[in-house]
């Protein structure tokens, strides 16, 4: 695969290790992206940095792609998995994709498919890590002792209105979509079917980055889902209001529910949302 794949390690010597099969590969310079957006995000470069980090999502990209390619899905993209060398004070960042213990070969078929989809959704996942600096699953309380196939099926993401809020804070609007298009957030239809699709995505964003930039407004991506008529945070008052107006029925109880508070607080709706349960 690395005569194919400029960003793929090779292999140096098949060999034994603690008694079983070992393969050794060679060394790759540098850090994973888990670290490097952990130390982008701390020293809060985003803002000067975001076409850095814009040429970095394209190398990522054109490596994945060099791996499909070649006939290979990785199965297991993860900013763990990919190793990042910045070359001394100039923006060229080299790349180098690892843990392909779990890849696979591509064959003709709906498999196949599906795998590259999973590959891609998995890289739309690290670019939204990239830009925001925060995960985009939900934080799993589990032991840690998953296999990694299970572990990667039992990811959840956060709600589409904390996708879009957390994204469309720090990157500007065509490429928000474009990494909420590979998440598969709903309402969004992905027009990315390849990683040579995303590549030159990333790279048109990149050549007019600079325009993009110079209109600071953010128009909507969609809309936020708020369902009508739902209450935040009057659990517990909707819960008493209800309680105390089953019983009003009971022989010998005569009730009186007050609903106090300033004016505009909701008094209104949750009286309302009380009356629409009953």
């Amino acid at each position: 695969l690395a005569l194919q794949c400029t960003s793929v390690r090779s292999a140096l010597s098949l060999s034994e290790f603690d008694g079983s099969p070992a393969i050794f590969f060679e060394w790759a310079a540098g850090r994973t992206l888990s670290e490097w957006i952990r130390l982008l995000h701390k020293k809060k470069r985003l803002s000067p940095g975001i076409k850095i980090i814009l040429k970095l999502a394209c190398n990522i990209s054109m490596a994945l792609a060099e791996i499909h390619n070649a006939g290979v899905t990785h199965n297991n993209i993860t900013p763990s998995k990919i190793i990042v060398d910045e070359v001394g004070d100039s923006d060229d960042i080299l790349v180098k994709v690892i843990g392909l213990g779990s890849a696979s070969l591509l064959t003709n078929g709906s498999e196949a498919c599906s795998n590259i989809q999973r590959d891609l959704l998995s890289l739309g996942s690290v670019l939204f890590e990239m830009f925001t600096g925060r995960c985009p699953y939900k934080k799993d309380h589990g032991n840690g002792l998953l296999p990694v196939k299970k572990e990667n099926q039992s990811k959840t993401f956060l709600s589409q209105n904390q996708l879009i809020s957390m994204l469309t804070a720090r990157a500007p609007l065509p490429l928000a979509k474009l990494v909420l298009n590979l998440m598969e957030v709903e309402g969004l239809t992905s027009c990315c079917h390849s990683a040579n699709d995303v590549h030159r995505e990333l790279n048109e964003v990149l050549h007019n980055l600079d325009s993009i930039m110079s209109n600071s407004a953010q128009a909507a991506l969609g809309s936020l889902n708020f369902p009508r008529g739902k209450l935040y945070g009057h659990d517990s008052h909707l819960l008493k209001i209800i309680d105390a107006c089953s019983r009003i029925d009971t022989p010998g109880n005569s009730r009186i529910t007050l609903v106090s508070g300033y004016s505009g607080v909701g008094k209104s709706s949750l009286v309302e949302s009380a009356k629409e349960k009953l």
